[in-house]
């Protein structure tokens, strides 16, 4: 049994060098920021393209495609997940007789975006307050 640290108290059984187990014991009251974390979001790619968007408001697929390394179908793949997830809006337009595509993000993708920058806040200001050096 570890210690009580900051209001969370956890057992931890080893079941072989590569597993460790981790559950919460009873009673303990604080939220591990970890589950703040949501993998719809987080995802290197969709996390990529939600900072994007949000700091510019509407982006041109072929600015994703080039800004984030992708292929198209790839891109395609993590815009219509995000799209069914009510997190961006994509909009086609013929802008003289080229299609182009515009993404923008909703007000669901800028709450989900700005609730995963708070957790991974809090996931860092606990590893400060322990003190934990980088590695070197």
């Amino acid at each position: 049994m570890l210690p009580r640290r900051q209001g969370l108290e956890v057992a931890v059984t080893v079941v072989s060098a590569a597993s460790v187990s981790v559950r919460r014991v009873a009673g303990s009251e604080a939220q591990d920021p970890i589950l703040g974390i949501n993998d719809l979001v987080h995802q290197r790619v969709r996390l990529g393209i939600l900072t994007i968007v949000h700091e510019a408001r509407r982006v041109d697929f072929n600015y994703l495609l080039e800004t984030l390394g992708l292929t198209g179908g790839n891109l395609s793949q993590h815009l219509r997940v995000l799209e069914e997830a009510g997190l961006v809006k994509i909009d086609k337009v013929i802008d003289g007789r080229r299609p182009r595509t515009w993404v923008s993000s909703t007000r669901a993708g800028r709450r989900a975006l700005l609730r995963e920058v708070e957790s991974l806040k809090a996931i860092v200001r606990r590893i400060d307050a322990q003190g934990i050096q980088p590695c070197s």
